[in-house]
């Protein structure tokens, strides 16, 4: 399986990283995978699909970080099993409701950190979300993803991405402020 991924780059540096991700992170993605799926059968698929998405995006993925890669790869097999399971089930339902945030402030949660115990915190925060909000917000703050790049990377739409960031932002200053009011 591997000589075909590597048939679909030219870049010796690029190769290096896809043999470098199949061979550390290919079963942990398919571990991942296995925990949506009810069909062990779909699971290889999945990872497939996954390993093509991570192709696309393999300029931007730098394996010296090894934590960085391992949840990057994670993420999206994770959300490929997801799309898996909607276009099975042909379900076109959307996770998130159309929803007016003129009225949030506009505050970046990367704009409140003031020092590395904080930034910390907002980590925590992050881990603690539900996947839909994680995923997201872990690569626009931690992995520093621009919306375009999330959107292509976990194949949802540029609206539904803004809509997360949106509502991930709010969690994390509404965990912020009642944290400050606990104090």
């Amino acid at each position: 399986m591997i000589a075909l991924y590597l048939s679909a780059i030219e870049s010796e540096d690029e190769k290096n990283k896809i043999i470098y991700i199949y061979n550390n992170y290919h079963s942990i993605m398919c571990f991942n995978v296995l925990k949506f799926m009810n069909n062990p059968c779909d699971v290889e698929d999945i990872v497939h699909s996954a390993m093509l998405k991570i192709i696309d995006n393999i300029a931007m993925i730098n394996t010296y970080d090894q934590e960085h890669t391992k949840n990057l790869c994670c993420i999206i097999a994770r959300q490929k099993a997801i799309d898996f399971c909607k276009a099975r089930d042909n379900r076109n339902h959307s996770l998130d409701e159309a929803v007016d945030y003129s009225s949030l402030q506009s505050a970046d949660p990367g704009d409140i950190v003031a020092d590395q115990a904080a930034y910390d915190r907002i980590l925590e925060i992050i881990d603690s979300m539900s996947d839909t909000y994680r995923d997201v917000c872990r690569l626009k703050y931690v992995y520093k993803f621009t919306e375009k790049k999330i959107s292509e990377c976990l194949n949802l739409s540029p609206t539904v991405v803004n809509q997360r960031i949106m509502r991930g932002k709010k969690i994390i200053r509404d965990a912020l402020i009642k944290e400050h009011l606990h104090e």
